[in-house]
C-alpha cells in the first residue's frame, strides 16, 4: 500500500532500520516481513525517496535500499542511511544485511560455503590506503565496531544455526572482521593480496563502512550481516542468481531469528508495536462518544436493546444506571433506529443545587430547536405550561420524541428527589394538554428514579406511560463481544495479553475499553500488551 510520508509525520512507526543494497537482497527481506496495514508492506514516498514499513522478528522496521552499490556516490550507503536517520527519529538501532563475498572457500580450520553467514564484529575500510616511496602500501582506515548486544544476539543463534545451501552443504553463522571497499572485487589474484594482509578477516563486501561511520555519527547501534554468493574468485557469474538469492534468503531468516533475542531488546527500551490504519476509517465513528448512523457498524446490540424496543411509540422510557455503561448511546441508537425524530436536550451544564435551572434548560433547548423565541419565566408551573404549548402548536409531526440526557443531580439526593416528581408531573401534564400528536420522552440518569418515588401508588401510576429500565452493569461476556467487534475493524492483535484481563483493568466499563483502544489506535498500535496499556494509563 502506497502513501505519502506526511500521512506519518512524527508518528512513532518502528525501532530498526534496515538497509539493503541490491534488488534480490530487498526481495528477499520482502518475503520475510510481516505487513504492518491490511493491504501488506506500507510503502512510503518522501521526496524522491521510497521506504518500506514492516515487522521482522517482532519489531517493527522500516527499509530502504541504496540506490547505487558502495558508499561515495549520491544514492550510496552513506546518503541513504544519513537520509533514513533524518526521516526518521524514531529509530533506535540500524541493521545492514544481505550478500557479501568470502575468502576461505574449502580453506583453513574453519572452510567456508555458500550462504555461510558473516556477522560483522568489526569493519574496515581497505581502500584508504597510502602508497609509500618503497612501492609498499600502507592501509590508513579505521576500524568501526558493531555493537555488542547485536553480536552476542547472532553468536546465540549461531549455537543452534541450520540452514543448507544450494548445493545441500550445511552453512554457519561466523561472528568474524570484514572488509569494506568501493570495488567489487571478482579477481582472485586481488582477493588473494587482501588475505595476505587480512589475515583475520573472513570476507568483503561495499557497502558497511559508510553505515557504519553515520551510525556512529548518530549515536546508532548497528549491525552487519552478509551471507556468503561467491568468493570473488572470478566465478562471480556461475548459478549466480541463484547463489545470490539463497545467500539473501539465509541472512535475512539469520537476522529475523537473532531479534527474537533477549540481547536486542536490551538495545530497544519501549518497544514500537505500530499498525497502520488509513485515514477513512474514521476512529471517532469506530469508538464513538455521541452515537449517529455512521456508528452503526461500531454498536453492539445487547439484550437491553430488545427489551426497550416494544416500548417506542408507544411509552415514555427512563433509563437509568451507572456512568460509562451507554445509557445516552442506547437511547439515542434506538430512537435513530426506529427513525423516530427527537429533540436532544443535554442538562450537564445544569446547577446541581438548582431543580428549576434544568426546566429552564428544557424549555430553551425546545425553543431553539423549533427557532421560537424564549420568554421570561420565573415558576415551574409556567415552564410546563409554557413547554406544553410550543409543543402543541409548533410540532408538526405526529410522534416525537424529547430526549433528556446528563441529568446532574446526585443519587437519592433530596434535590433529585424533587426533580423527579416535577418531572413526573410535566410529563403527566403534558399527556393530558397535547392533542393530535403523540409528545415522548427518554430520559438518562445514574440515580433510580423508583428509589425517588416513596409512594407505591404514585410509582404505579406513573408506570402506565413510562417505562422504567436498569442499564445494569456490562458483563465479562458482553465486554469480550464489543471487543471483539471492534479488533475486527481495526485489526488488533491480543496474542500477547488476556481480553479478560484488560476487561478487569478497565472495570468492565465500555467507555473505559472504548477509550483505551482508541488511544491504542491512535497511537498506532496493532499488539494489545503490557507495555501498550501502561502507555495508555500513564498517558
Amino acid at each position: 500500500m502506497k502513501i505519502n510520508y506526511r500521512t506519518l509525520l512524527n508518528k512513532n512507526i518502528a525501532d530498526i532500520l534496515i538497509v539493503t543494497a541490491t534488488d534480490i537482497e530487498t526481495e528477499m527481506l520482502h518475503k520475510a516481513l510481516e505487513p504492518v496495514c491490511t493491504e501488506g508492506l506500507l510503502e512510503i514516498e518522501d521526496e524522491g525517496h521510497c521506504y518500506f514499513a514492516g515487522i521482522l522478528g517482532g519489531y517493527n522496521i522500516i527499509h530502504c535500499q541504496c540506490e547505487k552499490m558502495g558508499t561515495q556516490e549520491k544514492g550510496s550507503s552513506i546518503l541513504t542511511t544519513t537520509t533514513a536517520l533524518k526521516t526518521w527519529p524514531c529509530i533506535k538501532a540500524v541493521i545492514m544485511l544481505g550478500i557479501a563475498f568470502g575468502m576461505y572457500e574449502n580453506e583453513g580450520e574453519t572452510p567456508q560455503h555458500f550462504s555461510d553467514v558473516l556477522v560483522a564484529c568489526k569493519i574496515f575500510p581497505y581502500e584508504n590506503q597510502r602508497f609509500n616511496h618503497d612501492g609498499s602500501v600502507t592501509y590508513r582506515g579505521k576500524e568501526h565496531c558493531a555493537s555488542i548486544p547485536f553480536i552476542d544476539a547472532f553468536t546465540i543463534i549461531a549455537r543452534n544455526w541450520q540452514w543448507e545451501n544450494v548445493k545441500g552443504e550445511s552453512t554457519r553463522i561466523e561472528i568474524c572482521p570484514l572488509l569494506s571497499g568501493e570495488k567489487l572485487v571478482d579477481d582472485i589474484t586481488k582477493r588473494n593480496e587482501l588475505k595476505s594482509h587480512f589475515k583475520e578477516y573472513r570476507g568483503g563486501e561495499m557497502e558497511g563502512i559508510g553505515l557504519a561511520a553515520v551510525c556512529e555519527e548518530h549515536g546508532k547501534p548497528w549491525i552487519l550481516l552478509k551471507a556468503i554468493c561467491d568468493f570473488a574468485d572470478g566465478n562471480k557469474g556461475l548459478d549466480k542468481k541463484e547463489k545470490q538469492a539463497d545467500a539473501a534468503k539465509a541472512a535475512v531468516h539469520a537476522c529475523t531469528q537473532a531479534l527474537q533475542t533477549i540481547n536486542v531488546s536490551s538495545l530497544i527500551d519501549n518497544k514500537t508495536n505500530y499498525w497502520y490504519r488509513p485515514s477513512e476509517l474514521d476512529l471517532s465513528k469506530v469508538f464513538f462518544v455521541h452515537y449517529d448512523t455512521d456508528c452503526s457498524p461500531y454498536y453492539l446490540e445487547r439484550n437491553v436493546d430488545v427489551e426497550l424496543q416494544p416500548f417506542i411509540m408507544t411509552k415514555s422510557c427512563w433509563v437509568y444506571g451507572n456512568s460509562g455503561m451507554g445509557k445516552s448511546e442506547l437511547l439515542t441508537r434506538t430512537l435513530i433506529h426506529n427513525n423516530v425524530e427527537y429533540i436532544y436536550i443535554d442538562l450537564s451544564l445544569c446547577s446541581k443545587n438548582n431543580v428549576l435551572d434544568t426546566f429552564d434548560t428544557i424549555y430553551e433547548s425546545i425553543c431553539a430547536k423549533l427557532n421560537k423565541e424564549t420568554e421570561e419565566i420565573s415558576c415551574f408551573e409556567d415552564y410546563v405550561k409554557e413547554i406544553c404549548k410550543i409543543l402543541n402548536s409548533e410540532i408538526v409531526t405526529k410522534h416525537m420524541y424529547l430526549l433528556i440526557d446528563e441529568i446532574p443531580f446526585e443519587h437519592k439526593s433530596m434535590i433529585f428527589r424533587e426533580f423527579v416528581d416535577k418531572f413526573c408531573s410535566m410529563m403527566n401534564y403534558c399527556s393530558r394538554n397535547i392533542k393530535g400528536k403523540t409528545i415522548l420522552f427518554m430520559v438518562s440518569s445514574i440515580a433510580s428514579p423508583l428509589e425517588a418515588i416513596d409512594s407505591d401508588d404514585y410509582r404505579n401510576k406513573i408506570a402506565q406511560y413510562i417505562k422504567f429500565l436498569e442499564l445494569k452493569d456490562w458483563t465479562m461476556e458482553e465486554c469480550t463481544k464489543l471487543i471483539d467487534l471492534l479488533t475486527k475493524v481495526v485489526y488488533l492483535d491480543w496474542s500477547d495479553f488476556k481480553i479478560e484481563d484488560f476487561i478487569e483493568k478497565f472495570k468492565y466499563s465500555p467507555r473505559l475499553i472504548k477509550n483505551a483502544l482508541k488511544e491504542s489506535c491512535s497511537l498506532g498500535y496493532r499488539k494489545i500488551d503490557d507495555i501498550v496499556i501502561n502507555r495508555i494509563i500513564v498517558g
